[in-house]
């Protein structure tokens, strides 16, 4: 033997002709520089077979590492007694430190730097030796080795080369045995599914493997007898599948991965094989839930028959309250109260969670079945839930009372309510018994019951959406006063009431949907704004601003510029004080106070800006950049801006959408530019106004992209009426009542009352002397459809009026009569129906154009001249006043029936058609003495009326 300070070759016996030596280390006579050259040269001997014993590599290594350890300490206690001799010295020192290194080694936290480099270095040793070595029972002691090493990285939970290991072991014939599942594979994919969930949070899952090739890895693996996968291998790769955001290696893999699985297990008949149990049926049927995808409640009940039927395996409740909840996500609550059911009828225990699931069923129920049936409201039936839910509590069949959880999903029920509500009345009404149920919460004795921040803004949703400003403002100061008096209670989530964030930006919805002055509305905003969410300590977000600016593109009006300064001062103020980048509905809410100024050069302005920034952030890797890319919404405001200038600027604007800012129009974009045409077809700058509405109308119809709706055809009606082509209005809307009947599905596009105006008014507007008789047509035609139930509403009050303006522009004899007689049935309709009352009762433009009818008359009967015809004229005069007095008596319940400048000129007109002398003075005095009765200041056009007539 031969102690030495580094490596020697020099031989020191032979054994079948081959050298070999012993090499004792002394780790205290080593210098730093010789270490690393050291390991190899040892190594290296290991493998051409010149070390005497082989399995002293793991000796050799762990007296290395001690060495570096006595050589970073300086402790008297790692001096060995110098009375001992030389091998008792050295076995002590070897047993001891064999110990010391063990525990180090498998004590991560506390490896130091240089032993973590050491494994890495014997890592790689063991790579270099499982390409180069034939398997052999002599490796026994190197594949401890190995899993010594998995061990090692697995609780350094270094993934990389614990797979790097697994892959190097593959690819040669060193391993003897299967890995350890329990102990060693487990706990591998346990730390992969880990980093997988935290690299997919942050969206960079591309550091680590995915599930598909996790699983086709370790198939490898099993196929040539590396490893072996258990049940919970397999659900800890189902598990990591339902947690991916990407459907593809979520969802519709672990539906792969699980029925590979089951046909796997029905081939292999000798009964060795892994069978699926309910974590992983669980696992898939959460994958589903999880997705959202429309096909998901139907794939969770497929997978709840395998588990029953093919596997014999009995569904735990948890597995029923997943394809409930799922069921309910999809708005669905017949299907999930079936469900309910079938878990009764199992015995299972009903828990909390079912119950909450088939709450949630009701809240998000899209009330067709309802509607249909003629039942309660989802709101009503998940109210009705909770009040059984509280009686089986009482009776002792629910374990746990239900909580607030329960309770919020009520409210929200009755939040999403009032989006289905059509009426203001009905949606104050649901906003109330929201305010009801919150009371009720907290007066419970329950603690678990007490209102938290969450329900009560899913009551300020409720009013924000009904436009209930007071009763939004009293529940933000009950929050305000609720936190004063128990800050405390904030420690946990589920319970306390704090104002936040989302509570003013409910608060300034409801300003910007509430029935008062909008300019008064846009002040309570921005004071709100300015004043409330500093006292409360609250950082304003971009929905708090973009909700203001909603305020006061509401109360944008031309005649001031206030709403304009204000909201650009706002939109500044995002990005100057607070830090932040406006979004697309920053961007949109003040295109549309700025529109609605007339400022259509501004409107572009900031869309060119806006793009600009989208493209910035999309060469920067923003990713967020999506949410500064115009939309179809927004592109179509600046559509409106432009469609009160010029059309022609409107058309180009449609035209490009889709090429210089990738955005699709819709059915909106398309009918504001028919808008344009038609509100621009009276000018005479434009024309061929009708014909260019008429051509993007066609297009509309050759073309899939987008399906014209009634807005779409009503606009190009409206603008044939406004040049008065009566003949192309009415083939328009005879060419919809046509598709009408050919289609009885309801998908062709169905007139409204606006389309029937329309036509109505293209025929008040034409000259044909059949003008008076289409029209009548037209509105009899409408009270069949509506009778029919083809007409959702009965003629209004502007279809019968575009009517008598027909009649009363027409020539033929008794025009007169008949426009009085449409405005006495007119009078009849409105007692007889109170439903159209409001509708279809005469105005005060319908009395002007009876009389103007009755002027016409007059005058067409005073050119013939004779005594019969004297006669009639003075008939048709008092009935004219009696008109007039009728209108005055209306006008004391009613101001705005009261006779205006247009009716007094109106009977001036027909008073200049009479041409008997003495019954001339007559109609004039009678005149003059009802204006001084009303007390009714004459206008410059009226006293110019009255000199002619005195002359």
């Amino acid at each position: 033997r031969r102690e030495l300070s580094g490596v020697s070759q020099s031989p020191v016996g032979r054994n079948n002709a081959k050298t070999k030596q012993r090499i004792r280390f002394n780790p205290n006579t080593r210098t730093e520089k010789n270490k690393s050259q050291e390991c190899h040269k040892i190594m290296s001997l290991w493998k051409q077979n010149k070390i005497l014993n082989k399995h002293s590599i793991g000796r050799i290594w762990s007296q290395r590492s001690v060495g570096e350890l006595h050589a970073s300490r300086s402790s008297s206690s790692s001096v060995l007694p110098t009375h001992l001799t030389a091998g008792k010295r050295r076995r002590r020192r070897k047993r001891s430190l064999s110990s010391e290194v063990s525990q180090r080694h498998f004590q991560p936290d506390d490896i130091l730097t240089s032993e973590y480099e050491r494994w890495k270095d014997m890592t790689n040793e063991v790579h270099e030796f499982s390409f180069s070595k034939s398997a052999s029972t002599k490796d026994a002691q190197m594949w401890h080795q190995a899993e010594s090493c998995l061990q090692i990285w697995q609780k350094e939970k270094d993934l990389d080369r614990c797979l790097e290991l697994l892959r190097c072991l593959s690819s040669s014939k060193l391993f003897i045995k299967t890995v350890p599942t329990e102990s060693l594979l487990n706990p591998i994919l346990k730390l992969w599914r880990s980093e997988l969930f935290v690299h997919a949070e942050n969206d960079s899952a591309k550091n680590v493997l995915l599930p598909s090739q996790m699983s086709s890895l370790l198939n490898r693996y099993e196929r040539i007898g590396l490893i072996k996968m258990d049940k919970a291998s397999h659900s800890m790769i189902l598990d990591a599948a339902s947690q991916m955001k990407d459907p593809k290696e979520g969802v519709f893999f672990a539906q792969e991965y699980l029925t590979n699985w089951i046909e796997k297990c029905q081939k292999q008949k000798n009964g060795q094989s892994v069978r699926p149990d309910v974590v992983a049926i669980g696992s898939i049927i959460h994958a589903w839930v999880g997705s959202n995808l429309p096909e998901a409640p139907k794939r969770a009940e497929e997978w709840m028959n395998v588990c029953t039927k093919f596997l014999n395996i009995q569904p735990t409740t948890q597995l029923y309250t997943s394809v409930i909840s799922a069921w309910g996500k999809q708005g669905d609550a017949h299907r999930a109260q079936d469900w309910m059911n079938r878990l009764k009828q199992r015995n299972l225990e009903v828990d909390l969670s079912a119950w909450n699931g088939l709450l949630s069923a009701y809240a998000h129920s899209n009330n067709e079945q309802q509607k249909k049936k003629r039942g309660p409201s989802p709101a009503k039936q998940a109210e009705q839930i909770l009040k059984e839910m509280k009686q089986r509590h009482g009776n002792g069949e629910l374990a746990e009372a239900p909580d607030v959880v329960s309770h919020t999903i009520v409210l929200d029920a009755w939040s999403r309510q009032v989006l289905r509500e059509r009426n203001a009345k009905a949606k104050a009404q649901c906003a109330r018994r929201a305010i009801q149920l919150l009371e009720e919460m907290k007066q419970s004795p329950n603690p678990s019951t007490r209102p938290n921040t969450i329900s009560y803004n899913t009551v300020l949703a409720t009013c924000a959406r009904a436009g209930l400003v007071k009763e939004c403002e009293s529940l933000i100061n009950e929050m305000i006063h609720e936190h004063s008096q128990h800050p405390e209670s904030l420690v946990t989530k589920m319970t306390g009431v704090q104002p936040t964030a989302q509570s003013v930006a409910l608060l300034l919805h409801a300003y910007s949907r509430a029935k008062m002055d909008p300019m008064v509305a846009a002040e309570k905003a921005e004071a709100t704004l300015k004043d409330l969410l500093p006292t409360l300590g609250i950082q304003p977000n971009l929905q708090i601003f973009n909700n203001c600016l909603s305020c006061w593109a509401k109360a944008s009006n031309p005649k001031t510029n206030v709403p304009v300064e204000r909201a650009t001062a706002l939109f500044e103020e995002i990005s100057s004080v607070h830090g932040m980048k406006p979004d697309i509905v920053a961007y949109t809410a003040l295109m549309n106070v700025l529109g609605r100024h007339g400022k259509a050069m501004q409107v572009q302005s900031l869309l060119d800006d806006l793009w600009k920034t989208y493209q910035d952030a999309l060469h920067s890797g923003d990713p967020n950049a999506k949410n500064y890319k115009p939309t179809p919404q927004s592109l179509t405001t600046v559509l409106h801006a432009w469609s009160t200038t010029d059309p022609e600027q409107t058309e180009a604007l449609l035209q490009r959408m889709s090429q210089d800012y990738d955005a699709v129009p819709n059915v909106y974009s398309y009918s504001v530019v028919l808008k344009a045409w038609a509100r621009h077809a009276s000018s005479d700058q434009y024309p061929n106004a009708p014909d260019r509405a008429l051509a993007i109308l066609e297009f509309m119809e050759d073309h899939d992209i987008v399906t014209p709706n009634v807005i779409s055809y009503s606009s190009v009606i409206q603008a044939f009426a406004e040049q008065g082509r009566a003949k192309e209005a009415e083939g328009l809307l005879n060419k919809m009542l046509k598709q009408l009947q050919k289609d009885p599905s309801g998908k062709a596009v169905k007139p409204d009352l606006y389309t029937f105006s329309a036509v109505l008014f293209a025929w008040s507007r034409s000259n044909a002397p059949h003008a008076a008789n289409r029209a009548e047509a037209i509105l009899v035609r409408m009270l069949e459809l509506y009778l029919s139930g083809h007409l959702d509403q009965p003629p209004n009050v502007y279809c019968y009026t575009n009517v008598l303006a027909c009649i009363a522009h027409s020539r033929q004899p008794g025009s007169s009569q008949r426009a009085l007689g449409i405005l006495r049935s007119m009078q009849k309709n409105q007692s007889k129906n109170k439903a159209s009352r409001n509708a279809a009762a005469p105005n005060l433009f319908s009395y002007n154009t009876v009389i103007n009818a009755f002027a016409n008359e007059i005058g067409r009967m005073a050119r013939r001249g004779d005594d019969v015809t004297n006669k009639n004229i003075e008939s048709l005069m008092t009935e004219v006043f009696d008109l007039v007095e009728e209108m005055i008596d209306l006008g004391e319940n009613d101001p705005k029936m009261q006779p205006d400048e247009t009716t007094y000129l109106t009977v001036c007109k027909a008073i200049q058609n009479v041409r008997t002398r003495s019954k001339h003075k007559k109609h004039v005095n009678h005149l003059l003495s009802i204006v001084d009765q009303q007390r009714y200041k004459p206008t410059a056009g009226m006293r110019r009326q009255f000199r002619e007539l005195m002359r």
